[in-house]
């Protein structure tokens, strides 16, 4: 794999990433408005499904670095 194929993948997962740590913080800042009206799941699910889609980029950005290394 390319130097820019590897580029490409550490910005999705920097972008996965960011998302995942706006949304952390946001609900943060609002977490007593989110307890009241009893969003916890909603924006839980929305955090993990941040976290999955960086954690899949991470996976094949390993895979590929593991294979320019053999």
């Amino acid at each position: 794999m390319s130097a820019g194929g590897f580029r490409t993948l550490q910005t999705k997962q920097v972008k996965h990433k960011d998302e995942r740590i706006k949304l952390t913080n946001e609900v943060l800042q609002g977490i007593k408005a989110i307890k009241f009206s009893a969003w916890e799941e909603a924006f839980a699910d929305k955090i993990i499904s941040f976290r999955a889609k960086e954690i899949s980029c991470f996976k094949v950005l390993l895979f590929c670095r593991l294979l320019t290394i053999v």
